[in-house]
Formats: structure tokens, C-alpha cells, sequence
């Protein structure tokens, strides 16, 4: 929560540190090794995009642009 405030996040951000979370994501979307990670899920809840590492916003930019 520190971390969302002090950098202003605009979006939900889940904090996994055991990983529990994400042992419930379906196989090979993310190593689970590597943080941070990004997944996108559209209004529905179903997951529309995922990254590993480090995503600047202008990256993000055509995940987030409705079609």
C-alpha cells in the first residue's frame, strides 16, 4: 500500500509475497521467479495481457486503448 500511494498508481496492484496468488494463474503465463510481473485483466476477468519484468506506461499504452 506504501509503495501504491507513494508512486500514485492509478490501477490495483496485488502484493504476492509467498506466491500464493500466483500458483493460481494458469501455467507458463508468468515465471513466477522473476518480479515484478504484469497482468492485465479486462472488465470480463479474464486475463487480456502479461508481462515479466519492469512495464513503463507508454508500454502498456496499446494494451489499455479499448479497440
Amino acid at each position: 500500500m506504501a509503495f501504491q500511494k507513494k508512486h500514485r498508481l492509478g490501477y490495483p496492484s496485488l502484493w504476492d509475497p509467498h506466491g500464493q496468488l500466483g500458483r493460481g494463474l494458469p501455467k507458463g503465463l508468468v515465471n513466477l521467479q522473476a518480479l515484478p510481473y504484469t497482468i492485465v485483466v479486462d472488465r470480463q476477468g479474464r486475463i487480456a495481457a502479461s508481462r515479466t519484468g519492469p512495464v513503463a506506461e507508454a508500454e502498456m499504452a496499446d494494451v489499455l486503448t479499448p479497440c
